[in-house]
């Protein structure tokens, strides 16, 4: 481990990571056979000089506009950036607990930091270095690190310039008439979330009082995990609905519809997570965010084959590319530049979620030391919710199990009320399904 880090230029933020800049992520994952911790924090300095896309040796300035140098020793860096939990642990207190427990390790001087609690290893990430792709793939990098000494290929592949750029070239550069379908998409996108003002339960009207104000975010999560045989069942109900139909479309009913059942209602179409990567030339990679958030055109009543139609039309429109080009734009406006968040906004008396789904997957989660049977496998993720109603659902298929996650602001909602629709939707899916698909035969009828 050398004596200073090559990670620590200053830099400005890219616009694509001003975009989300204000948002804070983690991951836990356990139970794993881990190293011990003097080996994981010199895998985390050799990772600060290997791969420098991981920011081990930076922080955001003030403003939160701006990579600067953190200035200090690799071995110090290093020692910074992976902490053993002193508390009660996953094993103990529950892996929902654990994971809010976990935002008292985060520090805006850290943008990345490991924290071992027993046989479950934590990430947090400011959501500015990078997406769900690195949050993944950076705890399989360090144990990857610890246990050979060398960095996982990917990680050593070079970050295309330009990115957004180079994609709008190779997606409509040979295709200049794709810019119509685009154009027609993200008209028809924008129609459809001004008229639509109900989403999957239903509902009475939003409230039309001024609510109280929601002063600070208070990011709070819930987390449970959907077995073998339900999965199995959750997979059998999503091919009758027919041939395609997506399994992100059925999470995400299947989400909207647990949240109604708890007398959570969401509003407005949902928002999905796409990675923009599909549209990179082939080879190309891009280990900061590319990704964008597509709120979906359909109906009041959420259907699984209506919101496959949806996202694969938002897909082949390109809407991704078109989303983050004009949050790019914005950006480059003083008055927008600042991340946008919860603090001050206005809550109802009796708000209703506005969900975001992400299928968060990565090709390295299969090969980590798990320690024990696959049933006790589990990815628990927490996310910063934006608008202060937001709700974020993550779902992450781990060893033949479904491990579903909900973020949202605790002093907006009650963690009780949502840790009941995690244990509906993850219990018994099919059934909850199978009701909200009643309820709407019934609204229709």
């Amino acid at each position: 481990m050398g004596d200073t880090t090559t990670a620590g230029a200053t830099e400005r933020l890219g616009t694509r990571d001003l975009l989300w800049s204000g948002t804070r992520t983690s991951i836990v994952l356990g139970p794993l056979d881990l190293p011990p911790h003097e080996d994981l924090v010199a895998a985390a300095g050799a990772l600060a000089e290997a791969f420098p896309a991981a920011r081990l040796g930076q922080a955001l300035d003030a403003s939160r506009g701006r990579w600067v140098a953190a200035g200090l020793p690799v071995a110090q860096l290093a020692r910074r950036a992976v902490l053993v939990h002193d508390g009660p642990g996953p094993d103990e207190v529950g892996l929902s607990a654990f994971a809010r427990a976990l935002e008292a390790h985060r520090t805006d001087d850290v943008p990345v930091r490991w924290v071992v609690a027993g046989r479950h290893l934590a990430l947090l990430i400011c959501h500015a270095a990078g997406d769900g792709g690195l949050m993944l793939g950076l705890p399989a990098a360090l144990l990857e690190v610890a246990r050979t000494g060398r960095p996982p290929a990917w990680t050593q592949q070079p970050d295309l310039t330009s990115p957004l750029l180079r994609a709008l070239a190779h997606h409509y550069g040979r295709h200049p008439r794709r810019v119509a379908l685009t154009l027609a998409a993200v008209r028809a996108a924008a129609a459809a979330s001004s008229a639509t003002s109900t989403g999957a339960g239903g509902g009475g009207e939003q409230d039309d009082d001024a609510g109280r104000a929601l002063l600070r975010p208070s990011t709070t999560a819930v987390h449970a995990v959907m077995g073998e045989a339900q999965l199995a069942e959750l997979t059998a109900w999503r091919r009758a609905q027919g041939k395609g139909t997506s399994g992100v479309a059925v999470q995400t009913v299947l989400v909207g519809a647990a949240l109604a059942a708890v007398g959570l209602p969401p509003q407005g179409p949902p928002t999905v997570l796409v990675d923009a990567r599909r549209y990179l030339p082939p080879g190309a990679a891009v280990h900061g965010n590319f990704v964008a958030g597509l709120q979906l055109p359909v109906g009041e009543r959420w259907d699984a084959r209506e919101i496959t139609t949806a996202l694969r039309s938002a897909v082949e429109a390109a809407r991704p590319l078109s989303a983050m080009t004009l949050g790019a734009a914005r950006q480059l406006l003083p008055r927008t530049r600042a991340a946008r968040t919860a603090t001050g906004e206005r809550v109802p008396a009796r708000p209703r979620p506005v969900l975001a789904v992400t299928s968060m997957q990565h090709p390295a989660l299969a090969d980590l030391p798990w320690d024990g049977p696959a049933a006790r496998a589990t990815a628990t993720s927490v996310s910063t919710p934006a608008p202060a109603e937001g709700v974020t659902a993550s779902l992450t298929e781990l060893r033949g199990h479904l491990n579903l996650s909900l973020s949202f602001h605790g002093a907006v909602y009650d963690t009780a009320r949502m840790a009941e629709a995690v244990r509906l939707a993850t219990g018994d899916p099919v059934a909850v399904l199978e009701r909200a698909a009643s309820r709407r035969a019934e609204v229709l009828a």
